[in-house]
């Protein structure tokens, strides 16, 4: 799922409008988050050699490893047959390691050299470099019956992916998709993601 001009999801099942019209009570509230460094105790590494058979070998404590082969075979303009990423245990992710980051300079790094390329992020490019937890506005409204049943339920939420659009699509999506929770009932869901470069 690109970034650009139509940033916009939403999932529809029934009828929001009469749903809420039958509703006893009707909530609406907003929701903020804020930005947040993942802050895993292991930062940011990557190892990039090249073995005999010409296969650029990437060991990275990183999560999704197959997307990111994917980006770096097209960013080096190599075969996807050609990269391996090989994942060690993971020092904690939680989402931080979802992009990619330092791996296509140690590869472009190791095809350059012949040699075995190492980088290790410090703390502060930790801060600096990696992608942050995007901050949401989340619009609520739901339609309730005086004994608790929900008869309505709509979600919009906006996302501030920044300046960076690498897993933002997917991060607006799962949103979207679990929004409605286990609601039976008419939901109407929308999400939409915003650049607001700061």
């Amino acid at each position: 799922m690109p970034c650009g001009k139509n940033n916009r999801w939403q999932v529809r099942k029934g009828d929001i409008e009469r749903g809420l019209e039958e509703a006893d009570l009707v909530l609406q509230e907003t929701y903020t988050s804020q930005m947040t460094e993942h802050v895993s105790i292991e930062p940011h590494v990557a190892i990039a050699m090249i073995d005999p058979q010409g296969m650029l070998l990437i060991y990275s404590a990183l999560q999704g490893p197959f997307g990111r082969a994917t980006d770096i075979a097209y960013i080096l303009n190599r075969p996807l047959s050609k990269v391996r990423i090989i994942v060690p245990a993971v020092g904690g992710g939680f989402g931080g390691k979802n992009d990619t980051t330092i791996e296509p300079h140690v590869a472009l790094l190791a095809l350059k050299t012949g040699r075995p390329v190492k980088w290790r992020w410090t703390r502060q490019e930790e801060f600096l470099c990696s992608s942050v937890r995007h901050p949401f506005i989340m619009r609520h409204e739901i339609g309730l019956k005086k004994d608790g049943m929900i008869t309505a339920k709509r979600v919009s939420a906006i996302a501030d992916i920044g300046a960076y659009c690498i897993s933002s699509p997917l991060v607006i999506d799962k949103h979207v998709a679990l929004s409605t929770g286990t609601v039976p009932r008419p939901s109407r869901l929308g999400g939409r993601l915003f650049g607001l470069h700061q």
